[in-house]
């Protein structure tokens, strides 16, 4: 190989094997050399490598649980493509919640050597990192714990903040929330962007407009019934979820209520089962797991000692079908307060 490249044994090393040394040769020898290892189909023994280097190249995934959802499969695939662009292999580990698969998990991670583990959830929230971690890189994905490890979030504020904006813009100044459980951490957060949003338009805050929801297509109809059978109902309403979403459209079907004609709606999380096939389209808030996947790589191998420890993954709205200008012969104008739902 070296023969067909014209360089020196020790140049193609540094090339192949990825040695920062090869920063030190043109980019002509380097092409040179992936050439090479192209016309020869050259595989390097990885195995050999790792015993020179004591690296494995290969990161570790720990997650509880690996499902079905949308966002948990896009937050695997950010990783595992990242990873496999920087040539390094993931194994994904799932403990199911069971404390004596997490201790399996962390002994077979130790076992086979990782060079770096990221700890992943399948909702944000705070979790223990195992303490015999501590001698590897660890970043932190959808979650964080209570050491300051560096992490990975989506900007849930933000993204709370972007989808009342959508509403605001289109010109409504009435504006209901359909919040999801109290205590977690994206129902925290989506609310804070909710809040800042009305802030910034000079909307006062009124709490009467603010319900809190389960996550769940029922908490989320039973929220909007409380919300479209006031006499001063909003003029639209977002939720901090598509499922919620979803209980609000029914509730509105029920009322005779058209959206966006009568009611414009906002959801959140942008599951394209729930937002892209209903009935209008719902114009929602997209949860960036793909690209926080791929950050998690970037962080996990790019660690420096004064690196921000933690890096947050913009929420942008996906505008569809959702949302208009507020009707000028219902609720929600500002003057408008005695309107009432239509009779099915």
């Amino acid at each position: 190989m070296a023969r067909l490249a014209g360089v020196s044994i020790a140049t193609v090393s540094f090339v192949v094997n990825d040695d920062p040394k090869a920063k030190t040769l043109t980019q002509a020898t380097r092409d040179r050399v992936n050439e090479a290892v192209r016309m020869l189909d050259y595989r390097p023994n990885l195995a050999a490598r790792g015993l020179r280097t004591q690296r494995t190249h290969s990161i570790a995934v720990l997650t509880d649980y690996l499902t079905s959802v949308p966002w948990t499969n896009s937050t695997t695939r950010g990783v595992q493509e990242r990873a496999w662009d920087r040539g390094y292999l993931v194994t994904t580990i799932a403990t199911g919640g069971d404390p004596t698969l997490r201790k399996g998990a962390i002994e077979m991670a130790l076992a086979r050597q990782f060079d770096a583990v990221i700890v992943t959830t399948d909702f944000t929230h705070e979790v223990e990192v195992p303490a015999e971690f501590d001698s590897l890189p660890v970043v932190m994905l959808n979650c964080f714990s209570d050491d300051d490890r560096p992490r990975v979030l989506p900007g849930e504020q933000g993204g709370g903040k972007a989808a009342a904006n959508v509403l605001i813009e289109a010109g409504h100044r009435r504006i209901g929330f359909i919040n999801g459980v109290r205590d977690t951490y994206a129902a925290k957060e989506r609310r804070l962007g909710y809040r800042d949003a009305l802030q910034e338009a000079g909307i006062p805050y009124d709490r009467t407009l603010v319900r809190t929801g389960n996550f769940q297509t029922d908490g989320g109809y039973e929220q909007a019934v409380a919300l479209l059978d006031r006499p001063d109902r909003p003029s639209g309403i977002m939720c901090a979820n598509d499922r919620m979403a979803v209980g609000l459209y029914y509730a509105a079907f029920q009322r005779g209520l058209r959206i966006p004609e009568d009611l414009s709606v906002v959801g959140y999380d942008n599951h394209l089962e729930l937002s892209g096939r209903a009935v209008p389209a719902m114009t929602s808030v997209q949860l960036p797991h793909y690209e926080m996947g791929m950050a998690a790589v970037d962080m996990l191998l790019d660690q420096a000692p004064d690196a921000p420890r933690l890096r947050e993954i913009a929420c942008e709205p996906v505008i569809r079908e959702s949302v208009a200008p507020p009707c000028t012969a219902g609720a929600g104008t500002g003057d408008l307060t005695t309107a009432t739902p239509r009779a099915n």
